[in-house]
């Protein structure tokens, strides 16, 4: 049991890390506006295909922005982790809905992807989750921790899937 209701096990869980406002704005407008139609889009397919989506937000940054709150809203397994450090798998809440949630493969999506997003990814590896990602889900924000972007999505194809193109819901629950 999740949460006080049985869920059903499923092996993809998406998983949306610091989609805040304070690293959006640190986005060029074409690499902001490219990933958050890519998480829409793979948003709107956990609501309609009940995958369920953890949405990770930074301690005291503010919520997730509201574009993406809209569309969550219909997603109907989810659950809102805080976490005070860069790695989610550090805060019990984090691994508690995954466990809950019967994951074994994570669809890796937010923003800081050679950071935060990154440390997440490589906590999951480690505890053998099925790391994927696409180009038009991550990007990283222009900050010292986070010019490294290129370096990053080289770690996600040689340790998980990386699509460098949007690819569909199909696809990714093939490869999960």
């Amino acid at each position: 049991m999740l949460f006080g209701k049985k869920t059903k096990p499923t092996p993809l869980v998406a998983v949306l890390v610091d989609m805040q406002d304070v690293y959006m704005r640190k986005l060029n407008a074409d690499e902001r506006d490219k990933i958050v139609a890519g998480q829409i889009r793979i948003i709107e397919e956990c609501a309609h295909r009940d995958i369920p989506l953890v949405i990770v937000e930074y301690a005291f940054k503010g919520p997730t922005i509201l574009q993406l709150k809209r569309k969550i809203a219909y997603v109907p397994r989810q659950k809102t982790v805080v976490k005070f450090t860069n790695n989610p798998f550090e805060h019990p809440q984090f691994v508690t809905a995954l466990n809950g949630f019967g994951a074994n493969s994570l669809l890796q999506m937010g923003v800081c992807a050679s950071y935060c997003v990154l440390a997440g990814a490589i906590s999951a590896h480690n505890r053998n989750f099925k790391i994927l990602t696409a180009d038009d889900l991550i990007a990283d924000c222009d900050c010292a921790q986070c010019r490294t972007l290129q370096k990053s999505r080289e770690w996600y194809r040689v340790n998980g899937v990386y699509y460098d193109k949007p690819v569909s819901m199909d696809t990714i629950l093939e490869d999960a």
